[in-house]
């Protein structure tokens, strides 16, 4: 990889920074892009401190300006692996060199790369030490935050170590707790995003992303049962892996009382506590020797670990008893009103030579105004529709009959659910449009 050299005298950039500050700034950044780092553009910040901005293909990294001297940055185009900045401290690089050793990696600190959906969903069913998702964008990739799993400090020798050990430890705090959010504020077209990958993300991604996975998910009430051909788990383990972390327990007791059990052919299983105050307790088990205790954190602070996998138990439950029933998804097909007021219905047909379903859904509120939905869905087991590209808009009209469509969102998820009752439920992940409104068939 190339490394980008500056151009800046140091005395300069220190009589800027002093220069702001004397106007009452707290925080400068300036931007540095370019095959050579230049002086580009002072921007001012509420709080903070002063840094400098290196950029790459759109993005912006802020190095601290008290750091920046002290390190190695190097900002790859089109690197293969997708690595946009990487940064290592300068003296251990040094050290290293001149002891003639071979310390591959000496003194890194972190990179920051982007990655496709799909890789993403590759390596999150393995395990990704050293390997944190951050942020995603409107295109579809990720970013990750890449650090070393080992110690990569280096000195000469050892009185060197013990003098900059508290710089060492000053560079790898930035690096892990202030890099990823700093990196999203410099660029405000990132969604801040997360991925569990713990053994129980791991396994749950396999569920999710690798076709033909065996598990069981079991309580008390109808045992363990296996998911149909065609039933689609994905909704319910991306809940489980998407914005949460899963903290060891150290010394502390299992809840008491019942639990959701997520069970694999190795032996292994997971137990998710349903008591009061525990249902984000998880208790991983394998074998005679291996137990330990989890707590789920939800970025949200709202879920409940046990509540996705009840509804993901009671999902299979329900997609055995339709297919016991003869129902399939072709019994979606046709066109259904709402039961309680009338004003909404909706039309469902198999698309010609696939295995997809195309929707539209109208919903009258006045005879001026209309919302429609337009979706392509896939089975997600006998009873279950499933879709991931809901248009939605507003229609409008004036005196003369004339329409206006106000686009309010494109790519909305969600399901269809058809009940033992024949009636179809809307599951509208995106804004609830239709919670607890059941749908009866207009079929003649």
């Amino acid at each position: 990889m190339k490394s980008r050299k500056k151009k800046i005298v140091l005395f300069l950039l220190t009589a800027l920074v002093f220069s702001l500050a004397a106007c009452g700034s707290k925080e400068t950044a300036i931007s540095v892009s370019g095959e050579n780092v230049t002086v580009d553009d002072l921007a001012l910040r509420p709080g903070g401190e002063a840094g400098i901005l290196y950029e790459n293909d759109g993005l912006k990294l802020m190095i601290p300006l008290e750091y920046d001297e002290l390190l190695l940055k190097e900002i790859p185009q089109d690197d293969q692996n997708g690595i946009l900045f990487s940064v290592t401290e300068k003296a251990s690089a040094d050290a290293a060199e001149a002891s003639g050793e071979e310390y591959d990696g000496a003194g890194w600190l972190f990179s920051i790369g982007r990655i496709s959906e799909e890789e993403l969903k590759e390596q999150l069913c393995g395990d990704m030490s050293g390997r944190e998702v951050i942020a995603g964008d409107a295109s579809g990739n990720y970013y990750l935050l890449y650090h070393p799993t080992d110690v990569r400090y280096f000195r000469e020798d050892n009185e060197a170590m013990e003098r900059d050990r508290e710089l060492w430890s000053n560079l790898t705090s930035w690096a892990y707790s202030r890099v990823p959010e700093s990196f999203l504020a410099e660029n405000s077209s990132l969604i801040p995003e997360s991925r569990d990958n713990s053994n129980l993300g791991i396994c749950l991604a396999q569920i999710a992303y690798q076709p033909g996975c065996d598990y069981t998910v079991s309580t008390t009430e109808y045992g363990p049962i296996a998911p149909e051909a065609g039933f689609d788990a994905l909704p319910y383990a991306e809940r489980l892996i998407k914005g949460v972390r899963y903290e060891y327990l150290d010394g502390e007791e299992a809840p008491d009382g019942e639990y959701v059990v997520l069970s694999f052919p190795d032996g292994r299983r997971f137990d998710f506590f349903l008591a009061e105050g525990g249902e984000n307790i998880v208790r991983e088990v394998w074998g005679e020797q291996y137990e330990t205790l989890y707590r789920a954190v939800f970025d949200d602070g709202s879920t409940l670990a046990s509540t996705v996998m009840q509804e993901w138990y009671d999902a299979l439950a329900a997609n055995r008893t339709m297919s016991d029933l003869g129902y399939t998804a072709d019994a979606f097909v046709g066109n259904w009103a709402d039961k309680i007021g009338g004003r909404c219905s909706i039309e469902i047909s198999r698309k010609e030579g696939s295995e997809d379903y195309s929707i539209y859904i109208h919903w009258g509120s006045s005879a001026f105004e209309t919302s429609v939905w337009n979706m392509t869905a896939h089975p997600a087991g006998s009873n279950v529709l499933r879709y991931e590209d809901c248009r939605h808009a507003i229609l409008t009209y004036d005196q003369n009959g004339n329409e206006t469509e106000t686009l309010q969102y494109e790519n909305g998820s969600g399901a269809f659910e058809l009940t033992s009752t024949n009636e179809l439920l809307w599951h509208d992940e995106y804004d609830h449009a239709a919670d607890d409104m059941p749908f009866i068939s207009e079929a003649p």
